[in-house]
């Protein structure tokens, strides 16, 4: 999967910020609370739009010790295949 949308067309006008994130707000305006304002989002938001280069793909696969050398031991002494 390349790209996901995180919040469609139809969801983004009810789309509020909660700190770092979005929350999308109920459809009914009775479910709304205190919460009402304007919207964070006139559009869709995707994945599509903040992609990764491939030195910030291996930075990010590093910073989380998740590249074939850092995660896979040898096992009873055989080499990995590189």
């Amino acid at each position: 999967k390349l790209h996901e949308i995180m919040v469609s067309d139809e969801e983004a006008f009810r789309c509020r910020r909660a700190g770092s994130y979005y929350a999308i707000q109920p459809m009914l305006p009775e479910l709304h609370g205190d919460s009402v304002g304007d919207a964070e989002l006139n559009t869709e938001y995707s994945s599509g739009g903040d992609v990764l280069d491939m030195a910030g793909t291996v930075a990010l696969l590093r910073e989380n010790q998740l590249m074939l050398d850092q995660q896979i031991p040898a096992l009873e002494g055989e080499e990995l295949l590189r």
